[in-house]
């Protein structure tokens, strides 16, 4: 057998175990000497590549062992000293050996190699021993996704939890933009009706940032909850998010208390722990490190926000260094240390590309970028096919690609076909660490901030089926301006945002259609009145009644065509309620009653001023599309989103955006939010979706706290309204007319405004109708939450308690 020195310190110790195994077991004699004579010998020659002292004294002395063996049973061994170390005759170790995944997280396929949570993973399984949840929470780069795919699953595959060998694990999914469909091709509940089932969810976070419509969040958490729940399949639910998204997990209804219940931190490694990152991996395959390397890398990256992803990076390029089997301090200091490797590698691949294949690089990669305005940046996935939008050649886009992929900068994830593989920039490592591309990002972040910003009412019309939530004049121009200009050639537009302004400049042109019909019928009917006053002084008397049925003819033909023009109006906006309810016989109701009781002022409540947060009867308007009214109420739907309610006649038509305090009382009103939704059926209805910063205050109001809706009201019965023209006035029910009623409130601009009665509960919607010149109509509530499928948020006792939309 050849005296071919061991690979590792660890392969020689492994002998010694072998030999003294078979030296208990009774080997003959002259067997146990010919073998302890080998080991011997290649023991004395692997010192020529152990530079460890402490290894070398440890081979040493299993040398000494055998050698006494040896002459103790009369076999004489002629050299016994350890060779001296030789970095010349050190094995190099193939490409395939690396220990090392650079920014990729560790897998089940790369669990061999992920060492330094040996803690948090059996933290984790205790908690599984009692759990069905587990969110492993952290900051961007804090090993979340390696604990869980590289640490935990795999120990629980073997057994790490009582029974855990047996159950079926699922294939991790990513939430997406679609999670409901994700989850459905991976999970199929009937064919595993008699398991425990492992589902792990990675980036749980994409739920707000790339999942498109509230309904299709809540109801894939919803399905989530339900199985939690379910017996059988019995589901165990493993997700990872990034903690800066924490505060989103309010949004969606029973999110924030199972992720409070299934809790665990992702703490940045300690000093040890990094230390057995490095090293342990490395001695599986017999790597060295040369004296000071391994400290230095862990001062390098201790306490650093994604000190993992940059380590593993820096002992990848490290490993593409090596000497033989060896990692020396000058290669440590050539790639940059952990601070500048991931700099140096990127800028090593821009300058090796042509003028045009950079120009490609900073558009790929600013493609892959989400900023927002005061928040970090991070990476976003993109579709393949997107990037055929840049301006470039195909094959030369594919090219630059394909350079980031073998760089590890950038991942592909194949899709079902080519063009619907998905790219994204490995880690958000690469946006922080590389200077150039801060450097690019900087020169464009105002134009990403706006383009997001545009992308986000995209988002906001998807998910009103494309119904609701068109951009106003203003928008559609500064969206097509930013279209045409070079920044959104080279960062990219969004197909659902092209749609968006498409589809919001031909409804302006149909509404511009029907105001130049209303225009035209108007100047006809001047025309019409002019000629017919002339005609009339004119004329003998005994031809005036003739021309005066002319006239009524053609009046009337006129106000058909107004009418046809109106219905053609109605058919633009699609969203445009019905006439309102009929007022018949109210406007020349004006019994004798006493006056109404001014219990406050506007002014003195001072509901015409921008306040925050806003309260119930604060004057709210727009800047085109509706006139200035109040503030109702606040409403939810049934998954729990909240909007404000108010009269169509103050805010306008959905898309509409709403700003507060209306023109009337502020030209310099802030915006703060958009019309989604108008009632059909009752006029008054108007729903706004109030911009996540906006709150209403409902139980600081003069009107007390409202906890309910009123089932009657009765004519004589007390009332109350709080509004920006009138202030707080108390009155009474003067005339119940079912579908509304009339109150002997004179109001000055309250259109909107709540009314309440004796029990502080919600009456009904202030609305003063074209012809009413004295007292104010009521509209009841009820009927009104009915048709928008909505519920009244009652206040609660005290006040001063902010209710968020």
């Amino acid at each position: 057998m050849s005296a071919e020195p061991f690979p590792t310190i660890f392969d020689l110790r492994s002998a010694h175990r072998t030999l003294l195994q078979q030296q208990r077991g009774g080997a003959a004699p002259e067997q146990l000497a010919s073998e302890a004579m080998l080991f011997v010998a290649r023991a004395r020659r692997t010192g020529a590549w152990l530079d460890v002292e402490e290894h070398r004294e440890a081979a040493q002395g299993l040398i000494d062992y055998w050698t006494t063996t040896l002459y103790r049973s009369a076999v004489k061994v002629p050299e016994t000293d350890l060779a001296d170390f030789d970095p010349t005759l050190a094995p190099t170790l193939g490409d395939e050996l690396c220990p090392y995944v650079g920014l990729t997280a560790f897998d089940e396929q790369t669990s061999d190699r992920f060492f330094g949570r040996e803690r948090m993973v059996k933290i984790a399984l205790q908690r599984l021993e009692k759990e069905r949840f587990l969110s492993i929470l952290g900051p961007s780069g804090s090993g979340k996704s390696s604990l869980l795919l590289g640490g935990i699953i795999p120990a629980l595959k073997t057994g790490g939890v009582q029974g855990s060998a047996d159950w079926h694990y699922l294939p991790p999914i990513v939430p997406g933009s679609d999670p409901v469909a994700n989850l459905a091709a991976v999970f199929d509940p009937e064919k595993l009706a008699d398991q425990t089932v492992v589902l792990v969810i990675d980036q749980f976070e994409e739920l707000f940032t790339l999942t498109s419509t509230d309904r299709a969040r809540n109801q894939f958490v919803s399905y989530l909850l339900q199985r939690l729940e379910t017996v059988a399949p019995r589901l165990i639910l493993l997700v990872t998010m990034r903690s800066d998204y924490e505060m989103q997990l309010a949004k969606v209804p029973g999110l924030q208390p199972l992720f409070e219940k299934g809790d665990l931190r992702a703490t940045p490694l300690t000093a040890a722990e990094l230390r057995e990152a490095v090293e342990k991996p490395a001695e599986r395959i017999g790597l060295k490190f040369e004296a000071g390397v391994v400290d230095s890398l862990v001062a390098d990256v201790l306490g650093e926000p994604a000190a993992l992803p940059l380590l593993q990076f820096t002992l990848l390029r490290l490993w593409q260094e090596r000497d033989h089997n060896r990692i020396t301090l000058a290669a440590y200091k050539k790639i940059g240390g952990s601070r500048g490797a991931l700099a140096r590698a990127a800028d090593a691949l821009y300058g090796q590309l042509l003028p045009e294949d950079q120009t490609i690089m900073r558009k790929i990669l600013l493609r892959m970028v989400r900023p927002a305005a005061g928040e970090e940046t991070t990476r976003r996935r993109i579709r393949v096919k997107e990037l055929e939008k840049i301006g470039h050649a195909p094959q030369n886009v594919e090219r630059v690609l394909a350079k980031l992929v073998d760089a590890r900068l950038v991942r592909r994830t194949a899709g079902e076909t080519p063009d619907d593989d998905q790219i994204e920039v490995v880690h958000e490592a690469l946006i922080r660490n590389w200077p150039l591309l801060v450097t690019w990002l900087e020169d464009v972040r105002a134009q990403l901030i706006r383009l997001r910003r545009f992308e986000a009412l995209a988002e906001e019309w998807e998910r009103f089926d494309r119904k609701f939530g068109f951009l106003d004049k203003k928008q559609v121009e500064d969206a097509e301006e930013w279209m045409a200009s070079d920044e959104a050639a080279e960062i990219g537009v969004s197909e659902s945002l092209a749609a968006l302004v498409a589809a919001s400049r031909t409804m302006l042109q149909q509404q511009r259609n029907a105001k130049l019909r209303g225009r035209t019928i108007a100047i006809s009917i001047l025309v019409i009145l002019v000629t017919t006053m002339f005609v009339l002084q004119s004329m003998h008397v005994a031809d005036l009644e003739k021309k005066q049925k002319e006239l009524n003819l053609a009046l009337a033909k006129t106000k058909a065509q107004e009418i046809e023009a109106d219905n053609s109006q109605v058919e633009a906006y699609k969203t445009t309620p019905p006439a309102p309810t009929t007022m018949d016989g109210l406007e020349s109701f004006a019994p004798d009653i006493q006056k109404p009781e001014l219990l406050a002022t506007a002014e003195d409540l001072g509901l015409r001023k921008a306040v925050l947060p806003i309260p119930l009867g604060a004057s709210i308007g727009s800047f085109d599309g509706g006139g200035t009214g109040n503030l109702c109420c606040l409403v939810q739907d049934s998954a729990g989103q909240q909007y404000v309610l108010t009269h169509a006649l103050a805010v306008g038509l959905p898309g509409t955006q709403v700003i507060q305090p209306g023109q009337v009382d502020d030209k310099g009103g802030q915006i703060i939010g958009t019309v989604v939704r108008v009632a059909k059926s009752y006029q008054s209805a108007a729903l706004i979706r109030l911009d996540p910063k906006i709150s209403v205050d409902i139980n600081g109001s003069k009107l007390g706290p409202i906890r309910r809706v009123a089932r009657k009201v009765r004519v004589g019965d007390e009332v109350r309204m709080i509004g920006r023209g009138s202030g707080h006035v108390k009155g009474t029910v003067i005339l119940d007319r079912g579908n509304v009623f009339l109150t002997n409130f004179e109001t000055h601009g309250d259109t909107g405004a709540p009314v309440v009665n004796a029990r502080n509960e919600l009456v009904g919607i202030l609305y003063i109708p074209a012809g009413l010149t004295q007292n104010s109509v009521v509209q009841p509530i009820g009927p009104i939450l009915r048709e928008l499928e909505v519920t009244l948020v009652p206040s609660k006792s005290g006040s001063g308690l902010e209710f968020q939309p």
